[in-house]
């Protein structure tokens, strides 16, 4: 809980429950042994009473997205309580996942994410390079299409290529106008009167 408070991207890979009567009691499985809340849970309900300052909250766990519909409300579920905690975006899972699959796409979505690429678009990115990758057999979507981005979609890194690419066009552009000027005074400059 400590480290919630934390400006930093939290990862959280595990084993969560979905109490899919009552979804405030779903919960994260961090220890079968006792924590200092006794109960190594945390709770939605304790997840949404937090305050969170992280850009982005990755729950590779199943069932992250489901819990109960309510009307008016929407699906409250464990990454909802995220995002109502002060999340900017959170990464949450449809179903159960398999272990192996997730550690392929998730390595390949920070990939990207370093690269500068928007989260949805670093998602896209590591779900199409793990189908290229892997045996038909495991292009079932059950593998791949569990994990979506909820949330502020920004890129987490900033792409300084990119600024340094029109930083340099400006300055051609600048010179170039300054040559013109500069030719174009001097021409001007040399005819008679």
């Amino acid at each position: 809980m400590k480290a919630l408070h934390d400006y930093a991207i939290f990862h959280l890979a595990m084993h969560s429950i979905s109490d899919t009567v009552n979804s405030k009691y779903s919960f994260l499985l961090f220890d079968t042994k006792k924590d200092t809340s006794g109960d190594g849970r945390l709770y939605n309900y304790e997840i949404s009473l937090a305050r969170i300052s992280s850009p982005m909250v990755v729950l590779s766990a199943c069932n992250s997205g489901s819990g109960t519909l309510y009307h008016g409300e929407g699906l409250m579920s464990l990454a909802r309580s995220f995002i109502l905690a002060g999340a900017s975006s959170v990464v949450k899972t449809s179903w159960e996942v398999n272990d192996e699959v997730s550690a392929a796409i998730i390595a390949r979505f920070y990939y990207y994410l370093s690269r500068g690429k928007s989260k949805d678009e670093a998602m896209n990115l590591a779900r199409i390079e793990y189908i290229r990758n892997n045996p038909p057999v495991y292009s079932n979507p059950y593998y791949w299409a569990a994990y979506e981005v909820v949330g502020d979609n920004t890129p987490v890194t900033q792409n300084k290529r990119f600024y340094a690419v029109i930083f340099g066009i400006i300055v051609i552009m600048a010179a170039g106008f300054a040559v013109f000027y500069l030719i174009r005074r001097r021409i001007f400059s040399a005819r008679p009167l």
